[in-house]
């Protein structure tokens, strides 16, 4: 937020350029802390897992990290929880073994 203000005035050419560089893709690093890595809506499981793996800085919550979810327009239509992530593939992974096992 202090990249936006001098004091406690706004500084509206500064969020004009923030929106801009959204719109654009382009978010540069004038905007340091700024969160530019997300996750695709067609991304695969694996592929999304790796990014929120990885060294990009993320939304961070107590335990769990978390990436923007944007569509095909680059809208954002959500959050991916790597916790979530970890569960789901936790549960098929017994799911698959308690099914082989079975048998």
């Amino acid at each position: 937020m202090s990249q936006f203000r001098i004091n406690n005035d706004f500084l509206p050419s500064k969020i004009e350029k923030f929106i801009r560089e959204i719109e654009t893709r382009t978010l540069s690093s004038s905007f340091p802390g700024a969160i530019v890595s997300f996750v695709k809506y067609d991304d695969s499981l694996l592929e999304a897992y790796k990014k929120l793996l990885s060294k990009t800085k993320k939304i961070e919550s107590i335990g769990d990290k978390k990436l923007p979810v944007l569509d095909s327009n680059y809208r954002l239509i959500g959050l991916l929880s790597k916790m979530k992530v970890e569960e789901f593939i936790s549960k098929e992974v017994l799911e698959n073994y308690n099914n082989k096992n079975v048998r």
